[in-house]
């Protein structure tokens, strides 16, 4: 493992606990056991400058439903909006001003992520990003074991009941994982989510005109 790991300045999320988070949470919705669900994010940036905050924000504007322009989201990383080393609910509240999301809704278990991926859309995590996370196997596995390297945020844009994995975007470049991606297990999910300081979330995004 390359000797600077834990000092890797891509994981700079700031720690922002609110305890009202509570009342915010998935909106309801029929929940139908579909085997599998993918929200197709046609770019993976690579995280040369900005935080991981405004990388993982990024995805999630590209990605289905209502997948904003790349020229529009690139554009938005390049500005000074989402600036390095804020926190994932720093950088949601930004995103609401700039017009880009209605709101935000937060999970408190791995299964309203399972059933929030499966029948809204992709979501947001913001954790402890340790050194199983930051190294898949061949097979793009990762897992929340390992010393803590930092805080990350990324982007959940699929889950595979079937298989019991979720497909975890990432700004790390093409060359890490696969493509850009690695999987999580439903069990590690549920392991991170019980991490001080993890955040799961479902952004909402305003319909393109």
């Amino acid at each position: 493992m390359p000797a600077d790991l834990s000092t890797d300045p891509r994981l700079d999320v700031a720690a922002d606990p609110d305890p009202r988070d509570s009342e915010f949470p998935i909106p309801a919705t029929p929940v139908y056991r579909k085997l599998q669900q993918a929200w197709q994010a046609p770019h993976l940036f690579t995280q040369t400058g900005g935080g991981a905050v405004a990388h993982a924000i990024g995805h999630h504007l590209l990605a289905r439903p209502h997948g904003r322009h790349l020229r529009e989201v690139t554009e938005l990383l390049d500005s000074e909006a989402l600036p390095p080393g804020i926190s994932l609910r720093d950088g949601l509240r930004r995103t609401v001003k700039l017009g880009h999301y209605l709101s935000y809704h937060w999970a408190r278990t791995e299964q309203q992520v399972a059933d929030a991926v499966t029948n809204l859309g992709p979501m947001l995590l913001a954790c402890t990003w340790t050194e199983d996370l930051h190294q898949p196997t061949l097979t793009g596995l990762i897992g929340p074991t390992g010393e803590a390297l930092g805080v990350n945020c990324v982007l959940i844009s699929a889950i595979n009941s079937r298989a019991g994995l979720y497909r975890i975007g990432t700004a790390f470049g093409p060359r890490w994982g696969l493509r850009g991606n690695a999987y999580l297990s439903r069990e590690a999910m549920a392991d991170l989510l019980a991490m001080p300081g993890s955040l799961a979330c479902l952004p909402i995004k305003t319909r393109q005109q």
